[in-house]
């Protein structure tokens, strides 16, 4: 009986979460050579005001988000101004583009940091609080900034799926400056891929416990409680 209940304890604590920070990560694999798509908010230029938002999937137990950020390189010129503010994009949707009625204009303003990493590649991070749970998501992170002040920011994509996503990348730009991409379309179709591709996006964070883990967990206490009876 003791064994027993030892070994329902040891298998309880070893399902217990590990609590990795990198929740999502498509930042890997990214090196010297990259290219990227328009991703900035204008002012003084607003047809060229265009959004990339990326196919998440949130796991069964939910994530705890503390920073999102993109890896993004800037047009020829503008390394001097790096802008301080974001558009921070997220829809809840499925496997499929967002529709007409997901409007980025309205999303949450965050501020943002710029981290050289690379050769005119720059990690670019919002630091969050937010609690999202399962499903599938659309993320993106847009910096703002009037074009006559900090040029064009693009974000960085790739071809290499790391995280798992089963879409890719979606882009939008209402004014239809950028090859009339007036609704959302794939990332891939607009650069005339087949293949998906991918914006380097990373979340970082806490991954809550899935319930079969919670059970196993639970499972192990009560052998340990059982074992503290039996042994008054």
């Amino acid at each position: 009986m003791t064994k027993r209940i030892l070994a329902l304890a040891a298998l309880g604590i070893a399902a217990a979460p590990s609590f990795a920070t990198d929740l999502w990560n498509q930042q890997v694999g990214v090196g010297s050579s990259f290219d990227g798509g328009p991703d900035q908010v204008f002012g003084d230029l607003p047809s060229a005001t265009a959004w990339q938002a990326s196919d998440v999937i949130v796991g069964s137990g939910g994530w705890n988000v503390t920073s999102i950020s993109t890896l993004a390189t800037l047009q020829a010129g503008g390394t001097m101004n790096l802008t301080t503010t974001a558009d921070l994009t997220i829809f809840a949707g499925s496997a499929s583009l967002p529709t007409g009625s997901n409007d980025p204009s309205v999303d949450q303003v965050v501020n943002v940091t710029w981290t050289l990493v690379g050769a005119n590649e720059y990690r670019v991070q919002a630091n969050v609080n937010m609690n999202l749970a399962a499903g599938h998501y659309w993320v993106g992170l847009t910096p703002i900034g009037d074009y006559g002040t900090y040029l064009q920011t693009y974000t960085i994509f790739t071809s290499t799926n790391s995280a798992g996503a089963s879409f890719g990348t979606g882009l939008l730009n209402p004014g239809g400056y950028y090859n009339g991409v007036t609704t959302w379309q794939t990332l891939a179709s607009v650069e005339g891929q087949t293949n998906p591709l991918y914006a380097a996006i990373d979340i970082q964070g806490t991954a809550a416990p899935e319930p079969a883990t919670m059970a196993f967990l639970g499972l192990g206490i009560a052998g340990l409680v059982a074992r503290r009876r039996l042994r008054k």
